[in-house]
């Protein structure tokens, strides 16, 4: 269903052996695909299935097997030790009363700390044996140690600004999210009304009620640019990722939240750049599910991500607008631009209830037959927005580099 690992073989021999490792989600049966591509020759690709099993380290016999002609050879070190005690024997008889004669003494002392010990444990009334705790009270307990936060959705359609101070000015903007991002941070406790601190530990801050300002500098008069959606354990799991959560919460989430487990939530976690996390997740999801629930919830998150990413074909590729702006819409819907002086864009393509595909305060024109794509303002099809393709190498460089025009 995706690229796990991947080798580059470079050697012209008739016949190559490579080693190729990867990281895989939880024990148990497996059945993947090996592809062997050639970039030279066509008709050269192949592919086939690879069975294995992953076993847990307690089910793996680490033990190392012995002949047992071989039981009686004996090391180097062994031999001059061996050598050493038969020196000592016999020096060793002449201190053996002396010796007895100690731990006799010492078993006297030993005998009376019992009796002590014996006796004030008596006198104690008896106590309830602790249970020992349990992994899952252990990851419990570090996890209450973070903040778990509240969440919420920008919901102005062109954004809304980063500040590196809770107040609306140019000479403290850090940037911008786009609309429908959703923000994990903290409010209240002697924080300014009206302002989410994101949990960046450098002081970020946004406005997530009555702002003036829009990211839309033709945008007039007071804006509403977020929605509150709750705590932690209220969320769907696909919030928590595009929220950034941290890997301690997500786990606790995991264990606690009653809330069900979507095909929607299952795509998220597969989009996750981190293939750490991404694998930690899917084994989580894999155990809260089962084996026939989660093989499920992958075939219609599979065939979900087709239909979106077949529904936003005319908008995917690379592109570049009237402005000198770079476009790079990933077939995921992930939009990555980049500015003449290099700074960079975020956001996502989306598909609307109504059907339509969106970015941020724009809709696709999909009526024009042109080989360029057209972005009409929602509020005011009049304003619109022209990427025209642009599919050279140099134009791809500069996505991947950032360098400036």
């Amino acid at each position: 269903r995706r690229m796990i690992a991947a080798d580059v073989i470079l050697d012209k021999s008739r016949t190559i052996s490579t080693t190729v490792t990867f990281m895989v989600p939880r024990p148990g049966e497996f059945t993947w695909k090996l592809y062997a591509m050639c970039d030279s020759y066509v008709g050269l690709d192949v592919e086939c299935d690879i069975n294995f099993t992953v076993k847990r380290k307690s089910e793996v016999d680490r033990s190392i097997f012995v002949h047992p002609e071989d039981m009686g050879i004996k090391t180097l070190f062994e031999e001059l030790m061996m050598m050493a005690q038969e020196g000592d024997d016999d020096d060793s008889s002449e201190d053996e009363e002396e010796e007895e004669a100690q731990k006799t003494q010492l078993q006297k002392r030993e005998d009376k700390k019992a009796a002590a010990v014996e006796a004030v444990s008596e006198a104690e009334a008896p106590s309830e044996t602790k249970k020992p705790p349990s992994s899952d009270d252990e990851a419990d307990e570090e996890a209450n140690a973070i903040p778990e936060g509240v969440f919420y959705q920008i919901m102005d359609p062109a954004g809304a600004f980063l500040f590196r101070e809770p107040r609306e000015d140019k000479e403290v903007r850090l940037g911008s999210v786009p609309a429908q991002a959703i923000m994990r941070g903290f409010e209240g406790d002697g924080r300014p009304d009206d302002w989410l601190e994101l949990p960046s530990g450098n002081g970020v801050w946004v406005r997530i009620r009555g702002a003036t300002k829009s990211t839309d500098d033709e945008a007039t008069g007071p804006v509403q640019p977020a929605k509150y959606l709750g705590g932690l354990l209220e969320q769907p799991l696909q919030n928590l990722v595009k929220g950034h959560t941290p890997v301690i919460l997500l786990r606790k989430w995991m264990r606690h939240a009653t809330r069900e487990l979507t095909a929607d939530d299952i795509i998220t976690v597969r989009e996750m750049d981190n293939i750490r996390v991404r694998l930690l997740m899917e084994d989580l999801a894999f155990r809260r599910l089962g084996h026939e629930k989660f093989q499920e919830m992958l075939d219609i998150a599979q065939e979900k991500a087709a239909k979106f990413q077949k529904r936003i074909a005319k908008a995917r590729g690379f592109f570049q607008s009237g402005n000198g702006i770079l476009w790079f819409v990933t077939p995921d819907g992930s939009v990555k631009g980049l500015h003449q002086d290099g700074s960079r864009i975020r956001d996502n393509v989306q598909v609307t209830p109504e059907d339509c595909i969106s970015l941020g305060p724009f809709l696709l024109d999909e009526k024009r037959p042109c080989s360029c794509i057209h972005w009409n303002r929602k509020d005011d099809p009049e304003k619109s927005w022209t990427w025209t393709r642009d599919n050279s190498l140099r134009t791809r460089i500069r996505l991947y580099t950032g360098e400036k025009a």
